[in-house]
């Protein structure tokens, strides 16, 4: 009798622990069990986006996370859209294309009438038979202003306006590819980047920026500076071009006149330049490397975002090229680095990396990070 009394004993304390062992795992947040990988992955920010009353911000894991409020709050989405993109000024489009490594190929199309509460999504019909064209199906990059229909770049450089069917061979098409190009691998390794701004469109990849007056129906081919990655952006009457090699490399900015191909270099990133920029107020130490990442032109000029010394060291910082090329650094360096930038339909400025940060004072502040 007392054997079974010791065993009821132990089996209700056994009960017991369980309880509280699984009510302990329930109020632990779920962060704590990520590798660190994931951790990382959920606090960096790869897209800043604006609609009429909200900001989104969408982070590596394609987690997107909403304010209503200009950034004092935020609250966690359902849905995990890719490579979002605004259009016709309040609705969101998101993209994938992928030509597979280890695993298969994929894509897909996502759409968004309600600025990201709800989303409908297409997987992409992609060739079953090896000898069928694989990369027309494969989404590369949007290229359209937010204020505007929705223009993708697929990965065979044919412009193409999205819609929500699985035989993308039924989208409408603009113009013909672009000729002469290797295919871009898809959107999470894409080698185009493009704008379409007031009737021209713009494409830049392999050394060389495409433009089009006519809808795509033919193409003008201007070199530039060899690069590895590219960011077209227009305001008022000129169109810039951010070109950026691996680190400190080289990085440089290139303008043209609105509405024409006439790319002249604007200014070059290089290390001297841009350490006597970063390091005039005393702030900061030497500077080793820099590598552009990302820019807004504004009425101030043209605001880049990059990464000082790469590695363990790294951290982020932001510069403005004013009219003349001249550089001058912008509030303080956040840590680790930035690679987006963007510009709120108020003016501020917005940049993200390991979290987000508002331009404000003179001073970045962080206003979202993977803790909210």
């Amino acid at each position: 009798m007392a054997s079974r009394t010791r065993i009821l004993v132990l089996l209700s304390a056994a009960i017991v622990l369980a309880i509280a062992l699984g009510g302990g795992v329930r109020r632990c947040k779920p962060s704590a069990f990520m590798l660190p990988n994931e951790r990382r992955a959920r606090a960096s920010v790869v897209q800043i986006l604006f609609l009429r009353g909200r900001i989104l911000i969408r982070n590596e894991r394609s987690d997107l996370f909403a304010s209503d409020d200009d950034g004092n709050s935020w609250r966690a989405l359902s849905d995990k859209p890719e490579t979002l993109s605004v259009a016709n000024g309040n609705d969101l489009w998101g993209a994938h294309g992928w030509p597979g490594r280890h695993e298969g190929p994929s894509a897909r199309i996502w759409y968004s009438a309600d600025r990201g509460e709800t989303w409908s999504r297409t997987e992409i019909e992609l060739p079953k038979d090896r000898s069928e064209p694989l990369f027309p199906r494969l989404p590369a990059a949007f290229v359209h202003e937010p204020g505007d229909p929705p223009l993708l770049l697929m990965s065979d450089f044919q412009l193409v306006r999205p819609e929500l069917v699985a035989r993308s061979s039924t989208w409408k098409r603009l113009g013909s590819p672009i000729p002469g190009l290797r295919p871009s691998r898809g959107t999470i390794d894409s080698s185009a980047a493009g704008r379409q701004y007031r009737g021209s469109i713009y494409v830049a990849s392999a050394g060389s920026i495409f433009f089009s007056g006519d809808e795509g129906v033919t193409w003008a081919m201007r070199p530039v500076h060899s690069f590895m990655d590219a960011q077209i952006r227009c305001r008022a009457s000129a169109c810039y071009a951010l070109l950026m090699q691996l680190g400190s490399e080289w990085n440089g900015l290139v303008t043209t006149p609105a509405g024409t191909n006439d790319w002249t270099s604007s200014t070059t990133f290089d290390l001297a330049t841009v350490a006597r920029a970063l390091t005039a107020d005393g702030r900061h130490g030497a500077v080793k490397r820099f590598g552009a990442t990302a820019m807004v032109p504004t009425d101030d000029g043209v605001y880049v975002a990059g990464i000082v010394d790469a590695g363990e060291q790294a951290w982020g910082a932001v510069l403005l090229v004013d009219r003349d090329g001249a550089i001058t650094s912008v509030g303080h360096g956040v840590p680790e680095g930035l690679w987006v930038l963007e510009q709120a339909p108020d003016g501020t400025l917005w940049a993200g990396g390991r979290g987000a940060y508002r331009l404000q004072g003179g001073q970045w502040v962080s206003t979202w990070s993977a803790s909210n």
